[in-house]
């Protein structure tokens, strides 16, 4: 997505969820805000996920492919990963495999992977990876948001 596409789609996100934008400055966070790491290639599709969030007070912290997120993870914890799948570097699944090979599983955060291209090895292959939710791109924000919630609340 480039200029106009991308305005539109953050205006939908703004529409759908009934709440403006609050700029990630860093300042005014809550220490008990929840956490979730965003992980896509795509820089539009990454930010309109992060305004459906933070417009739900969820900080975000994004990564553009699984490699910067297992970098990330190594020195912090998230509440939540958000991951698309076809990305360079790793794949999400690659990125979820090396997730469980490095996290202890009491820290393991639950995991939602997006994808508008996943066949039903690739799907069985996630669910048998632990993956909380499977859902397709472009994906429903409200349906987005209530699979958020229940990861959270886990």
């Amino acid at each position: 997505m480039r200029g106009v596409d991308s305005l539109a789609l953050t205006w939908q996100v703004i529409q759908s969820t009934g709440q403006e934008h609050r700029p990630t400055t860093g300042k005014g966070w809550d220490a008990n805000m929840k956490k979730v790491l965003l992980v896509d290639d795509n820089l539009s599709a990454r930010e309109a996920l992060r305004l459906v969030l933070e417009s739900q007070h969820i900080e975000c912290v994004e990564m553009g492919n699984g490699s910067e997120a297992l970098e990330w993870l190594a020195s912090h914890q998230a509440d939540l990963i958000i991951s698309d799948n076809q990305m360079p570097v790793l794949t999400g699944l690659d990125f979820i495999d090396q997730i469980q090979l490095h996290q202890k599983p009491a820290n393991e955060p639950p995991v939602i992977l997006l994808s508008g291209h996943l066949n039903e090895q690739d799907k069985h292959r996630a669910r048998q990876a632990g993956v909380f939710a499977i859902l397709d791109k472009p994906c429903n924000f409200n349906e987005f948001l209530s699979m958020v919630q229940l990861a959270l609340q886990g």
